[in-house]
């Protein structure tokens, strides 16, 4: 059986591949994204919770720009109120 992996792919309009970042955390599951301007959060899940901001300003090269660890389970992410001086505040579920 493969090893799973959380990998992301940066189409273009004409849906062919513009960038990519892959093998993001090995042996955990892909849960929850949000969007939100040029920066990409992302939880995966084995038995914590990693919440990755990724960083799109670049989209053929993606690169993540943060890493939180934390205890739980988030399957949902909403943003908490609009950025502020590059401060995000989200909430996962």
């Amino acid at each position: 059986m493969p090893e799973q992996a959380t990998d992301l792919y940066v189409l273009d309009s004409s849906l062919k591949m513009h960038g990519s970042l892959t093998n993001i955390e090995p042996k955990e599951d892909f849960k929850a994204s949000r969007y939100i301007g040029d920066k990409l959060y992302l939880v995966t899940y084995e038995q914590i919770d990693p919440l990755f901001v990724i960083d799109l300003a670049n989209s053929a090269a993606p690169k993540i720009v943060g890493k939180l660890v934390i205890p739980g389970y988030s399957s949902y992410l909403h943003p908490y109120a609009p950025m502020e001086n590059g401060i995000q505040y989200l909430i996962g579920l």
